[in-house]
């Protein structure tokens, strides 16, 4: 009986020790990282070289322990420090992308992206087309402004999901 895609991907995770991880995406257009282009010689990456003076450090995202927010798996263990992070209030997510690898120790090796399980990205804008206009602002101004205010605020939750993710005990 052939194994399903599903079955394959969490194969795969296990195989790699992926605490987090996302399909690769299919690099026809619209990518912003190279961390999560999908490479037709491996199944899983956990590193990449990207544009010029994009990476402060190898090991960090963009270039290592980084996949994007839309399609984010997670392990048991990094869900209960990912938690902290998605509350409601944050409607766009900006920059929780970069803060996960908090979620994964170390993160340039527990997260990756799995190459042979892909997904397409289908290129939709998600802020260009939202909020009113304000004072003369266009309306992607306020949206992006509302993007900085959220950002502050996930700063503060990102110090209770270390907390949370280095008080639970080992094994769990």
């Amino acid at each position: 009986m052939p194994i399903s895609p599903h079955a394959r991907y969490i194969q795969l995770v296990k195989k790699h020790g992926l605490e987090i991880s996302q399909p690769g995406l299919e690099p026809n257009n619209g990518l912003t990282w190279q961390m999560t282009k999908r490479r037709g010689d491996s199944e899983v990456h956990k590193d990449t070289e990207e544009k010029p003076g994009w990476c402060s450090d190898p090991h960090l995202p963009p270039c290592a322990a980084f996949v994007e927010i839309m399609a984010p798996v997670f392990s048991r263990k990094a869900w209960r420090c990912v938690w902290h992070m998605i509350q409601n209030d944050l409607v766009h997510g900006w920059g929780l992308d970069f803060a996960l690898r908090r979620c994964a120790d170390p993160p340039h090796e527990k997260i990756g992206v799995v190459d042979s399980q892909w997904i397409v990205h289908q290129v939709i804008p998600s802020l260009g087309n939202q909020g009113e206009s304000e004072n003369g602002k266009a309306p992607w101004e306020g949206v992006r402004e509302r993007c900085r205010n959220e950002w502050v605020r996930f700063q503060d939750r990102l110090a209770t999901a270390d907390k949370a993710y280095y008080t639970q005990p080992l094994n769990s």
